[in-house]
């Protein structure tokens, strides 16, 4: 079996990422506060308490991000990557949790309107934590790749899900602005909170899938099929084919039927050069292979 893991620079990436998320995520929840304090506005309450989210999933994922990065141990042998699975389903909890607490105060707005004040002023504000949030997501997105981690891209589109939030609130405030009618502001607001609760979903759904030892994508799975038809000279077939993924790691073993004659130590060079070719294709893949002769 062959082991490798993430590489010390990528997991130091990683962490730095969502401390970034953390530090960028407090100041972009204060300017969203402010800007509710002086309009008063529920749709912006709306996008203030996703941001609340933001922070918590933040230091949920940087959490997450160093236990998943440790090797494995005796405890553990095959790692800890499904903590980076055990954060992103928080988060998506907690946005589903923020969509229903917006839907509920919405609802009541509606039936008791009120009317907002300093708009341009919080539409001023509501515009640079909406840029400083995109900027930050992209940041995050481009991280994940890098690092390979389920929980830095769902770090990522939740704050692509706030941008959208915020442009959404933005459209609302100036239509309210210019036409006075009070009812826009929380219809825009439980609007987006459908929104919210299908990205939350999707989180969830997503997390529990890994947790649950989801197999490889059909395009890694087809990768790993290409390496091993590649060696057909030197194999006869193979069967029992499995995979799984962990985090940021993916396991893969199979039974592969090689000619009886073949010694142990061909046997063993010809697995060692199939694992370093998955290995290669797949970074962070774990590869077990059983080896038996043909029969008949």
């Amino acid at each position: 079996m062959l082991i490798r893991h993430i590489t010390p620079i990528q997991r130091r990436v990683a962490v730095r990422a969502a401390l970034v998320s953390a530090a960028a995520g407090l100041l972009i929840l204060g300017l969203k506060f402010a800007a509710f304090a002086v309009t008063g506005s529920v749709a912006l309450l709306t996008d203030a308490a996703e941001s609340v989210i933001n922070v918590v999933a933040a230091v949920l994922v940087t959490a997450s991000l160093v236990i998943a990065h440790r090797p494995p141990d005796d405890s553990h042998p095959y790692g800890h990557g499904k903590a980076e699975y055990i954060a992103s389903t928080t988060e998506g909890f907690l946005v589903l949790g923020a969509a229903a607490w917006i839907v509920w105060t919405s609802v009541r707005r509606i039936i008791e309107p009120v009317t907002l004040s300093e708009v341009p002023l919080g539409v001023a504000m509501t515009a640079v934590a909406a840029a400083a949030n995109l900027l930050v997501a992209r940041y995050l997105l481009h991280v994940s790749r890098e690092a390979d981690s389920i929980a830095l891209e769902a770090d990522a589109r939740h704050l692509m899900t706030d941008v959208i939030t915020s442009a959404g609130v933005l459209v609302a405030l100036l239509i309210e602005y210019v036409t006075g009618l009070r009812w826009i502001d929380p219809a825009i607001a439980l609007l987006l909170s459908g929104h919210l609760a299908a990205t939350g979903f999707k989180l969830v759904r997503r997390s529990m899938s890994g947790l649950l030892d989801d197999r490889l994508s059909p395009e890694e799975e087809t990768r790993v099929r290409e390496i091993l038809d590649a060696h057909k000279a030197e194999i006869i077939s193979y069967h029992a084919f499995r995979s799984r993924r962990a985090g940021a790691r993916r396991f893969v073993d199979l039974h592969l039927v090689v000619d009886p004659n073949l010694t142990v130590r061909a046997a063993h060079t010809l697995c060692d050069d199939l694992e370093n070719h998955i290995e290669d294709a797949l970074p962070g893949t774990d590869v077990t292979i059983h080896v038996e002769p043909a029969t008949g």
